[in-house]
């Protein structure tokens, strides 16, 4: 029996011997990798200042993008935060063919949402994105999520998720009036958020906001007593990547919803008001 064991064993110590000073360098490689594409987008970052913008080229009849280039510092500060999450680093000998949008930055980096290149002479690096970086990035480089399915699915149900965890239920919706207008509506009721998740589903679009300066606006959709959109949209601060969303509503469900508090308030208040006393303090432009 000791016969047969020493040999397994001298086997195993010689195995684990030569994997792990593989299993190292191989994660040295890559903190090399994602090191040496980092410095570059700072390079980059740095040399944008007084640049022009690069048009970005857009498909005629789908209205999807086709070419994008990095030209401003948020984008490629998007990039590092991609590229120094991403679930797979290595190197290859070839660049593929990629799915629109393409993204560019400058003449070393380029990809698409779901894998970024870095290239010099002979030297090609690989970045793979996970599935919720992949999407956040699609969301962002294209400014309208609703013409991709993948994005517009993600992130309606992942807002939607959001709010049913935050909801305190209760018996009815509370409805606050000023000078005969509608001030607010917090949402309590699993009914009126329905017709405010089907709002979210059927959205004609989700734009990424989280660079864009806002200005204060009156919003009497509230949760928890937090204003969080009109009866055209809806905004959030998606968690899961920490990006601030806006979601506008068909204008189908834009009137279904109003149409929901106008029977709501005959119902709860006795008032029987119009759709301009509904709307008239709170309809604003994004």
């Amino acid at each position: 029996m000791k016969k047969v064991l020493v040999p397994i064993l001298l086997v195993f110590v010689l195995a684990t011997g030569i994997g792990v000073p593989a299993y190292q360098k191989n994660v040295t490689g890559e903190k090399e990798y994602v090191a040496t594409a980092i410095a570059y987008l700072e390079d980059q970052k740095r040399a944008l200042y007084g640049t022009e913008t690069v048009p970005i080229d857009i498909d005629s009849e789908t209205g999807r993008f086709i070419r994008i280039y990095a030209d401003n510092p948020n984008t490629i500060d998007r990039i590092i935060k991609y590229i120094m999450n991403a679930t797979e680093v290595r190197r290859v000998k070839e660049i593929p063919e990629l799915a629109y949008p393409l993204v560019f930055v400058g003449d070393k980096i380029s990809g698409n949402n779901e894998k970024l290149y870095y290239s010099e002479g002979n030297k090609i690096l690989e970045f793979s994105l996970n599935e919720t970086d992949s999407l956040a990035f699609l969301l962002y480089l294209t400014g309208n999520g609703a013409l991709y399915p993948e994005v517009k699915e993600s992130f309606a149900e992942g807002v939607i998720r959001q709010i049913q965890n935050e909801l305190n239920f209760g018996d009815k919706d509370i409805l606050t009036f000023s000078n005969g207008y509608l001030e607010s509506i917090d949402i309590k009721t699993q009914e009126t958020a329905e017709v405010l998740f089907q709002c979210i589903r059927n959205c004609v679009q989700i734009n990424d906001l989280t660079d864009v300066n806002l200005e204060p606006m009156a919003l009497p959709i509230v949760v928890n007593g937090r204003g969080m959109g009109t009866f055209n949209m809806f905004f959030a601060t998606y968690q899961e990547t920490g990006q601030f969303i806006c979601i506008s509503f068909t204008p189908e469900d834009s009137e279904r919803f109003q149409d929901h508090v106008m029977a709501l308030t005959l119902e709860d208040y006795g008032l029987d008001i119009s759709r301009a006393a509904l709307t008239g303090g709170t309809e604003i432009a994004p």
